[in-house]
Order: C-alpha cells, then structure tokens, then sequence
C-alpha cells in the first residue's frame, strides 16, 4: 500500500511550496497583466466605437454641410440666370427702342428732306413759269410758238 514516508511528505510539501510561490509570483502577475490587458482591449474597444460615433456623426454634419453647400450654389446659380435674363430682357428693349427712336428720326429726316425738296419743285418750277410767261407775254402768241415754248418748258423742268 501506500507508506507515508519522509520523502513523500516532503516532495507533497515541496509540491504546494512550489505551487504557492508560483501562485503568488507567476499565476497572479500574469492573470493581474491579463486583466489589465483585457480592461485596456476594453478601453480601446470603447475608444474606438466612441471615435466611429463621432466619426460618423462628424461625416454627417459635413454631408449636411456639402448638401447646403450645393443648395445654395444652385440657389446662386438660378439667381444669376434669372438676373442674366432680366439684363437680356433689359437691353433687348433698350436696343428695340433705340431702333424704333433711330427709325422714327429717320423717317422724320425723310419727311423734312422731302417737304425741302418739295418747295424747292415748287419754287423752281413758279420761276419757271414766270420766265415762261415773260417769254410768252413779250413774244407774239402764234399757236407754233405756245408749243415751243410749252416743250421747251417741259423739256427744262424734266431735266432739274
């Protein structure tokens, strides 16, 4: 059976001796560095999951942002558009005034070149019928000369 000797008693004591020095100078440190390991994995699992949060709440507001950004370029833009066509419309009118003042002047001109004209006919043709009836009244009326005379009046009036 078992006989319970020195050596054995000694080796069992050997045996806890050993197991409590490397309980308390191994096992312990080691679990102590492994909790401490475990709690800054933890740390840093919580960091991490805080930073993506913000993160992504930071990638939210500058969606919002770049969102209002081209809101309000689009904004700008159809603005611009609609001052450019108000402008177009603008100087479109100006111009089509212009031309009908311009068209209205000369038509203005022509009339008093026209009417200049007319009387200057006018004028010329009362000389020429007093020099004609200065012809006639100093000459004798033959029937022959009326008609010369009627031709040749013609004739100077046609030429001028």
């Amino acid at each position: 059976m078992l006989r319970l000797d020195i050596n054995l008693v000694l080796t069992i004591i050997n045996l806890l001796v050993l197991y409590f020095l490397l309980r308390k100078f191994l096992i312990n440190p080691v679990r102590n560095v492994m909790a401490k390991r475990r709690e800054l994995i933890e740390n840093s699992l919580k960091e991490a999951d805080t930073a993506k949060a913000e993160a992504l709440e930071l990638k939210k507001s500058y969606e919002e942002q770049m969102a209002s950004a081209k809101e309000d370029a689009a904004r700008i833009i159809a603005t611009s558009k609609d001052k450019a066509n108000e402008e177009y419309s603008k100087k479109m009118s100006e111009t089509a005034n212009d031309v009908a003042r311009m068209k209205r002047e000369a038509e203005e001109a022509m009339q008093l070149e026209a009417e200049s004209a007319k009387r200057q006919m006018q004028q010329e043709i009362a000389s020429l019928a007093m020099a004609a009836a200065v012809k006639v009244i100093g000459e004798s009326n033959t029937e022959i000369q009326n008609k010369a005379l009627y031709d040749s009046f013609l004739q100077e009036a046609g030429e001028k």
